[in-house]
């Protein structure tokens, strides 16, 4: 699994543009074949910031969406920001979720 990480700075000006733009590109986004996840959040320590999150199944899908017509979006929200955006691929090989701090605590809590 890759995921994306996308962090803009806009002025307060283009926010409610930028949000549509990027709302709209990340529900049509979720339904691509090997998107796992697209999420859109802005940073309430940060007014000036939003992040775009994506999960791809594997590199050659996100690969694919980084080349495609849609991705055009994300690149004309960023010529809207304010400063250079804050960009990162990372890729795991292994993803655990609440069964994880279960097996650590071993408590029996649930949590």
């Amino acid at each position: 699994m890759v995921r994306a990480n996308i962090r803009i700075i806009l002025p307060i000006g283009q926010q409610k543009g930028a949000v549509e733009i990027l709302g709209r590109y990340a529900e049509r986004t979720r339904f691509l074949a090997g998107c796992l996840s697209c999420r859109l959040y802005h940073d309430l320590l940060d007014p000036k910031a939003i992040m775009l999150e994506e999960v791809w199944d594997d590199e050659s899908a996100l690969n694919r969406h980084l080349g495609s017509d849609s991705f055009r979006d994300i690149l004309l929200v960023i010529e809207m920001a304010s400063a250079a955006p804050e960009v990162s691929f990372i890729q795991f090989s292994e993803f655990s979720g609440l069964e994880r701090i279960e097996r650590v605590r071993g408590d029996g809590s649930g949590f």
